[in-house]
């Protein structure tokens, strides 16, 4: 996946937003990506992603990658609610960056705690949305196609709506 914007080759990935209703306060799982990362180290991510490799399907390499980044068992896993997908094409410093990310939703328990089995991830953290709003708004510490998928989220669920000044433009 690294290695897509050398070739201008299209890449695919699946992002998933974990969430918890929590009194009435809705929160958001965010990762921290390892430093060992050769892309995005230390950058803030959704609580699952990972590249699609060719001959698996989303929702299947999904349900793999949550086992693996963040302990989430395979059947809750396949209950992730796919909500469409967001495309990317931008100028990359190693090329034309192409990626088609299938982006995923899924509530979680308040008492779930996410445990990474693949040191991908060095920390996880359960923010209110107005926390991950302004880190998104105020800062570059989301890799940037996750904080594409953090606004994706945003839109759809009413965050973002027709008034807010951006809205055209995002």
């Amino acid at each position: 996946r690294a290695a897509v914007p050398l070739f201008g080759v299209m890449g695919h990935g699946v992002h998933l937003n974990g969430t918890v209703s929590d009194g009435g306060t809705l929160k958001m799982w965010i990762a921290r990506r390892s430093m060992d990362k050769h892309t995005g180290p230390g950058k803030l991510d959704q609580i699952v992603a990972g590249g699609l490799p060719a001959g698996i399907s989303p929702l299947d390499n999904l349900i793999k990658e949550c086992a693996e980044e963040a302990g989430i068992e395979p059947g809750q896993a396949a209950r992730a609610s796919p909500e469409g997908q967001v495309s990317i094409r931008a100028d990359h410093a190693d090329g034309l960056y192409r990626e088609i990310l299938y982006v995923y939703d899924l509530e979680l328990a308040a008492d779930f705690h996410p445990v990474n089995a693949d040191g991908e991830v060095d920390d996880f953290y359960l923010w209110p949305l107005d926390r991950v709003i302004e880190v998104v708004r105020d800062t570059d510490d989301f890799e940037f196609d996750c904080a594409l998928v953090v606004i994706d989220f945003l839109v759809r669920h009413g965050f973002i709506g027709p008034d807010h000044p951006e809205y055209q433009t995002i």
